[in-house]
C-alpha cells in the first residue's frame, strides 16, 4: 500500500469554525464550504444539472427556489414507462356531471363547458410507487381490521339483547356483516380528466377520491409553468403533469421510490440561510430525468440512460448525475451506455455516475460508470459524518466505506475517478413521511462529486475561464488529495478539494489551450484498457507491456489540424519497478511505447502504482496529461491434498483493510472460507470475494457478507471459484465500533471435473454417463440428480419498432424496439422462468430486455426487466398466456443480429433419477445410491437411468441437475439435459387449451339472468345470483358487474361505490361496459 503524491502544490486557505452537525449532508470534508465563503457568488447559480434518477419531488420544501429565488426544479421528463397515463378514452357531456373511469359519478362545476372533449383516465395502485401502495393497503387493512373489532362487540351487544322477533338481518346488516369476514379493497383510484383549451392542455386529478372536480386546481405543463399537487391524503405523493401530444397519453411526473429526492438535495437543496441541508451547490437548477422505472422495481427500462442523456443536453444541462447502474460482464467501458455519454461529453456535458456497491474486492465498478467519458465516484466517510450520522464514540479519519466499488476495470483502466462522501442526511419525497433521511452509498458520493463540478462550472462562468469536460476533470484531478491508506484502485486521484481545483482551474487557463484528449490502450489478459493490469504472473522475470497512445480529434477536425500535430511527453514511473523511455513523442496517427515491470521484489498481494506523461513544452504547474495505472496482483500458491490449502494470521485496525490473494487450483469449484476472531472484543466485519473472469458472470463469482464476531468467534462462507484465476478474500474492519483484532484466516478448495459442461442423454437413449474426475485430493462422493421441468425455446419473428419514448439521440442515432411475442399454455400450475445463458446481452449488451406476461383475458400479470442467465417469473396458475419479450436498442444492427435468444423453463416435474456407481447396476437397476470413490488425479464415471417420460415437440427437452457432494459440501453442480422429441411435431411449442366448458358457471349466469327477468324477485335474491355467477366466474367481467348492479338496485350504492373503482384494474378492456353500467350505482340527485 502507497501514498499517492498530490500532483500540485496548493496555497493556504482559510479554516471556517468546526462543528459536527455539518456533517449531516456534508459540506466540509471537500472543501465546499470554504469555497463557498471565499466565493458566495459561485453557488452553482446558472447552472443546470440534470439528476437521472427515480425522479424528484416537486413539492419538496427544500428544492422549490434556488438562493436567488428562481426556480429550482425547472423540468421533468420520463425516460421509463412509469409515468405514462392512457387517458385516450374520450368523452363529451351536456352536463356538469359525468361517470368517471373509478365508477363514481364526478361535478365538474367549473371545469364544464358544453361539448368539450375530455379524456379520461384513472391512478390506481398499480400506477404509484409499489412502497407507497403496500403503505396505504396496510392503512386500509388497519382501519378495517378497527371496524372489524367495533363490529364484532357491537354484534355481541345486539345479540345479547335481541328479541325472537328481531332476528332478521335487513339487506344492509348482511352486506355489512359480509364485509366483515374479510379485508377486500381494491384500493384507492384517482379520476383524471384532461382537455385542451385553443392550445393549452389542462389536467384535472380528483385528489381527494370525492367526485367533485369543482374544488380542484388544474394543472398544465409543469415546465411553463412549475405546478404540482398532491395526490391527497391518504398517499400524500407530490407530482407534476405534462401532456406531450393530442391527449391520449398523460404524463404523471413522481419519484417512485424517493432516491432521486434524496440525490438531488445532496447536489443543490436550498432550506435557507446556513440550513445544515442545503445542498453542495444551492444555486443549481434541476432538470428531473426518470430512468428508475417502478413498473419494473426501479431498474432502468428501454435504454432510459441513452434517452434521459439526450435530453439532457437538449435542455441545456452541463453537469448530468446518474447514480444508478450495475455490473457489468466484461465492464470494459464498452457497454452500450458509453457511446451516448461520450457523445454528451462531446457537446459539453459532464456525466457523474457512481461507481457502484460492490466492494471491498478489486474489478467491481459498475456500468456506466465504466465509460471513458464518466467521472467515476467512490464513497467515503468523514469523522463528523460518523459522529452525526452514525453515532461513532471513536470516529476515524477519512475512510472508505467498505462496499464501495473498486478499480481497477478488469482491463486495466482506471474505474474510479475521485472519492467523495457517501453518506448524508438528505430530502426525501413526501409519500415517504419525513423530510429526509440519511443514506449511504457511491449514490450519496456521485451527487457530491456534481455539485462540485457545477461549483466550478459556475466559477468558471464568473471568471471567464475555459471549462470543457476535459479541462474540468484535469483541474479536479491535479486538485485531489489522496486519502491515507488507500490506493489509488480504491479513491481513484482522491477525494475532491474544492479550492485547489479552481486553483488549477485558474492555472491552467493559458496554458493548455488545447484541451486535448488521448485513447491509452494496453492489451491486458482480460481486455485492452488504459492502464496495465496483470492479476497473475508466469514468473518473476522482468516483462514488458506495449502502450499505445493516439490524441482524440473531433470528427470535423481538417487534414490539416491533423498533419500540424506533434508532441513529445516525459515519463515519470512512480515507483521503481516500473521503468520506461524517458520520453517519447506522438503524431495524430499515434504513437506506442514500452513499460518494463520487474515483480521480483514486489510482496504477495497487490501492488500499484501509477506512470505519468508530461508535455515537455508545458511548465510542470499544468501537470500532466495522462496517469496511466499499473496493477499488479501476485497470489499466493496453495498446496492441495491438504487440510488447509491455505492458511494466514493477521492483524486488523478498525477501517482497515485485509487483501489476500490465491490462485485457484486445477479441480477446484468452489472454495470454502473460514475467519476466526481470537482477541477479545465484538467486532462488525464486512468480506468481499470473488475474482475476474471471462467465462463467470459477477452473480457466479462474486459475494459479500456481513459477520459479528466475538473472541474466538468465526464465520464462514463457500463461494464459487474459477480454476486457473486468482481469487480475492478481502475482510474490511467496521470503522464505526471495532478495535483491534487478531484473525486467523483459512481456505480450502474442493471440486471435481467432469467431462463435460453439461450432462446430456440424448433421443433414444434410456441410461446416460458422466465421467467425473478429482484433481485436489481423493474423494468419496454421493451423487444425486434430479428433473425440474421441461425448456421451451422461443422461436417468435422479432419486429422492429421506432422506440415510442425517443426514437432519435445525439442528432439522429436511432433508438428501436425489437418486440417477440408468442403464446403458451401451462396446462397445471407451474414455477416458470425466461433462460438467456447465452445470449450477447450477459456480454456487451447487458441492459434492458423487458418481458410483460398478459392472461387469456389480455390482463397483464407479470412484468420484468431480463437479466442475465436467468428470470424468475414465479408461480403461474394454469392457463393460456402472451409473452411479450422487448429489445432496445440503439441503432438495428443488434436487433437484426438477433443478439438474445431465450427459452421458457416450466418447472413442473421434480422427479428424481436413479444413479449407478458402475454400468451393470445400472442396467440391472439395483444397488442405485449412486456412491463414487474417486483417487487423487483419477477418475470414475456415474450411470443414469432415465424414467418413462413423454414424448416433446421439436426443440423442447427437459432440464435439471446433477450434483456431487462430500458430505455436506457440494463439489460439483451441472445442468442435465434429456431429449425426447416426438416424431413430425411442428417445435412450435404452443399447446391449445382445453375448450371445457364451465357448466357451473353457465348454470349459474342462466340462473342470474332468469331472476333478472323476473320482475317478482327478491333484491337480496337477485344480490346472492350475482355473486353466485362472480365467484363460478371470476374471470368474466359481466359476472363482477352483475354483482355491482345488484348492489345499486338493493339500494346499497355505497358499497358498489366501494368496489367499483377496482373493476378497470381486473378488466382493463372494459371501459365502454363499464361505464355504462355505472349510473346502476350512481343514482341521480333530486
Amino acid at each position: 500500500m502507497f501514498n499517492i503524491p498530490v500532483l500540485l502544490l496548493f496555497s493556504v486557505y482559510p479554516l471556517l469554525p468546526q462543528d459536527s452537525l455539518e456533517g449531516q449532508l456534508p459540506k466540509r470534508d471537500l472543501g465546499v464550504d470554504a469555497f463557498l465563503a471565499t466565493y458566495p457568488d459561485y453557488d452553482g447559480q446558472g447552472i443546470r444539472v440534470a439528476v437521472l434518477d427515480t425522479g424528484i419531488d416537486p413539492g419538496h420544501p427544500f428544492l422549490q427556489a434556488t438562493p436567488q429565488g428562481t426556480r429550482k426544479i425547472v423540468d421533468w421528463y420520463d425516460a421509463t414507462s412509469d409515468g405514462r397515463l392512457d387517458t385516450s378514452y374520450t368523452v363529451s357531456s351536456e352536463s356538469d356531471d359525468m361517470i368517471g373511469l373509478s365508477g363514481r359519478k364526478m361535478l365538474l362545476g367549473k371545469w364544464f363547458q358544453a361539448n368539450r372533449t375530455y379524456h379520461m383516465g384513472r391512478i390506481d395502485g398499480d400506477f404509484l410507487p409499489g412502497g407507497l401502495t403496500s403503505r396505504i393497503q396496510s392503512d386500509r387493512r388497519a382501519d378495517w381490521q378497527e371496524n372489524k373489532t367495533s363490529f364484532e362487540e357491537a354484534k355481541a351487544r345486539w345479540a345479547a339483547n335481541r328479541t325472537e322477533e328481531g332476528t332478521t338481518q335487513t339487506l344492509l346488516e348482511k352486506e355489512i356483516s359480509r364485509r366483515m369476514e374479510s379485508f377486500q379493497d381494491p384500493g384507492p383510484v384517482w379520476d383524471v380528466l384532461v382537455f385542451q383549451n385553443e392550445e393549452t392542455w389542462t389536467v384535472l386529478v380528483d385528489n381527494d377520491q370525492d367526485g367533485d372536480f369543482n374544488e380542484e386546481s388544474g394543472l398544465h405543463s409543469f415546465r411553463e409553468t412549475g405546478e404540482w399537487a398532491t395526490l391527497g391524503d391518504e398517499s400524500n405523493l407530490n407530482y407534476c403533469v405534462q401532456v406531450p401530444g393530442d391527449g391520449s397519453l398523460t404524463m404523471i411526473y413522481f419519484d417512485t421510490n424517493g432516491h432521486g429526492t434524496h440525490v438531488a438535495g445532496i447536489i443543490g437543496a436550498w432550506e435557507g440561510e446556513a440550513g445544515r441541508m442545503n445542498g453542495v451547490a444551492p444555486g443549481v437548477e434541476f432538470v428531473a430525468i426518470k430512468i428508475g422505472d417502478g413498473k419494473y422495481g426501479g431498474a432502468t427500462s428501454g435504454f432510459s440512460i441513452a434517452k434521459a442523456l439526450d435530453y439532457a443536453v437538449e435542455a441545456g444541462c452541463t453537469v448530468a448525475n446518474i447514480s444508478f447502474g450495475g455490473p457489468s460482464f466484461f465492464a470494459d467501458g464498452k457497454e452500450p451506455d458509453a457511446w451516448i455519454i461520450d457523445e454528451a461529453r462531446r457537446r459539453g456535458l459532464i456525466t457523474v455516475s457512481s461507481a457502484g456497491n460492490e466492494g471491498p474486492t478489486l474489478s467491481t465498478v459498475g456500468a456506466p460508470a465504466t465509460a471513458r467519458g464518466a467521472f467515476s465516484i467512490a464513497a467515503a466517510v468523514w469523522p463528523d459524518t460518523q459522529k452525526v450520522n452514525y453515532g461513532s464514540l471513536n470516529p476515524t479519519e477519512p475512510v472508505l466505506f467498505d462496499f464501495s466499488s473498486r478499480g481497477p476495470l478488469p482491463t486495466g483502466s482506471l474505474g474510479v475517478d475521485f472519492t467523495a462522501p457517501g453518506a448524508a442526511l438528505s430530502s426525501l419525497p413526501s409519500w415517504l413521511g419525513t423530510k429526509g433521511e440519511n443514506f449511504n452509498g457511491t449514490s450519496m458520493a456521485a451527487p457530491q462529486a456534481s455539485g462540485c463540478v457545477a461549483l466550478l462550472q459556475c466559477a468558471a462562468n464568473g471568471e471567464g475561464l475555459p471549462h470543457s469536460p476535459t479541462r474540468i476533470y484535469r483541474a479536479m484531478r491535479m486538485g485531489a488529495q489522496p486519502l491515507l491508506g488507500f490506493d489509488w484502485v480504491d479513491q481513484g486521484h482522491g477525494a475532491i478539494s474544492m479550492l485547489p481545483s479552481l486553483d488549477a482551474l485558474r492555472t491552467l487557463q493559458g496554458i493548455d489551450e488545447d484541451d486535448r484528449e488521448y485513447i491509452i490502450s494496453v492489451s491486458n489478459p482480460f481486455g485492452t484498457g488504459s492502464g496495465v493490469y496483470i492479476r497473475d504472473l508466469a514468473s518473476m522475470n522482468p516483462f514488458e507491456t506495449r502502450v499505445n497512445m493516439a490524441p482524440v480529434f473531433e470528427e470535423d477536425a481538417s487534414n490539416a489540424e491533423k498533419s500540424s500535430f506533434l508532441r513529445t511527453f516525459r515519463v515519470e514511473c512512480e515507483s521503481g519497478w516500473v521503468t520506461g523511455p524517458d520520453a517519447f513523442y506522438t503524431s495524430a496517427q499515434g504513437h506506442s511505447f514500452n513499460l518494463r515491470i520487474n515483480p521480483a521484489e514486489l510482496p504477495e498481494g497487490l501492488s500499484g502504482t501509477r506512470v505519468f506523461l508530461w508535455d515537455v513544452d508545458k511548465p510542470i504547474s499544468a501537470g500532466p496529461d495522462v496517469v496511466i495505472p499499473v496493477t499488479v496482483v501476485k497470489p499466493s500458491i496453495v498446496a492441495t491434498s491438504s487440510n488447509k490449502d491455505w492458511i494466514r494470521d493477521f492483524q486488523i485496525e478498525p477501517g482497515e483493510l485485509s487483501r489476500n490473494y490465491v490462485r485457484v487450483p486445477e479441480g477446484a469449484n468452489y472454495v470454502k472460507v473460514k475467519f476466526t476472531q481470537s482477541s477479545k472484543g465484538r467486532n462488525e466485519f464486512r468480506t468481499g470475494a470473488g475474482s475476474v473472469s471471462g467465462f463467470l458472470y459477477e452473480g457466479n463469482r462474486q459475494k459479500r457478507g456481513r459477520f459479528f464476531l466475538d473472541e474466538w468467534g468465526n464465520a464462514e462462507q463457500v463461494v464459487p471459484v474459477e480454476p486457473g484465476t486468482v481469487f480475492e478474500y478481502t475482510i474490511a474492519s467496521r470503522w464505526a465500533v471495532n478495535q483491534s483484532a487478531d484473525i486467523k484466516l483459512e481456505m480450502e478448495f474442493i471440486g471435481l471435473v467432469a467431462q463435460s459442461s453439461e450432462m446430456v442423454i440424448p433421443a433414444g437413449q434410456g441410461t446416460g454417463y458422466l465421467a467425473v474426475k478429482s484433481l485436489l485430493q481423493s474423494e468419496t462422493v454421493t451423487a444425486s440428480a434430479s428433473l425440474a421441468g421441461v425448456a421451451i425455446p422461443v422461436f417468435a419473428e422479432m419486429e422492429i419498432l421506432p422506440d415510442p419514448i425517443r426514437s432519435t439521440v445525439m442528432d439522429g442515432r436511432g433508438m428501436f424496439y425489437g418486440v417477440m411475442e408468442w403464446e403458451q399454455y401451462l396446462p397445471s400450475k407451474s414455477s416458470v422462468s425466461l433462460y438467456t445463458p447465452y445470449s450477447i446481452q450477459t456480454t456487451e449488451i447487458r441492459e434492458d430486455l423487458a418481458l410483460e406476461v398478459y392472461d387469456y383475458m389480455d390482463r397483464l400479470v407479470e412484468r420484468k426487466i431480463v437479466y442475465e442467465w436467468e428470470t424468475d417469473l414465479g408461480s403461474m396458475d394454469a392457463g393460456n398466456y402472451r409473452f411479450r419479450l422487448t429489445f432496445p436498442s440503439l441503432g438495428q444492427n443488434a436487433l437484426t443480429a438477433r443478439f438474445a435468444g431465450s427459452e421458457l423453463r416450466v418447472a413442473n416435474l421434480h422427479e428424481g433419477l436413479s444413479l449407478f456407481g458402475d454400468l451393470d447396476s445400472a442396467m440391472e437397476e439395483s444397488g442405485g445410491l449412486g456412491r463414487l470413490r474417486i483417487p487423487y488425479r483419477g477418475a470414475r464415471s456415474i450411470f443414469a437411468r432415465v424414467p418413462e417420460l413423454d414424448d416433446l415437440p421439436s426443440g423442447q427437452y427437459y432440464y435439471g441437475s446433477v450434483s456431487f457432494k462430500s458430505g455436506e459440501d457440494t463439489l460439483l453442480n451441472l445442468p442435465l439435459r434429456i431429449e425426447r422429441p416426438a416424431l413430425g411435431s411442428s417445435g412450435s411449442g404452443v399447446v391449445e387449451a382445453s375448450a371445457e366448458v364451465n357448466t357451473k358457471a353457465k348454470e349459474a349466469e342462466t340462473a342470474y339472468l332468469a331472476s333478472l327477468a323476473n320482475p317478482e324477485t327478491e333484491l337480496g335474491v337477485l344480490l346472492e345470483q350475482s355473486r353466485s355467477w362472480q365467484k363460478a366466474s371470476p374471470d368474466d367481467p359481466m359476472a363482477t358487474l352483475s354483482v355491482l348492479r345488484s348492489l345499486g338496485a338493493a339500494s346499497l350504492s355505497q358499497y358498489a361505490l366501494q368496489d367499483a373503482p377496482g373493476f378497470l384494474s381486473e378488466f382493463p378492456h372494459y371501459q365502454k361496459e363499464f361505464l355504462e353500467a355505472a349510473p346502476a350505482w350512481n343514482p341521480a340527485q333530486n
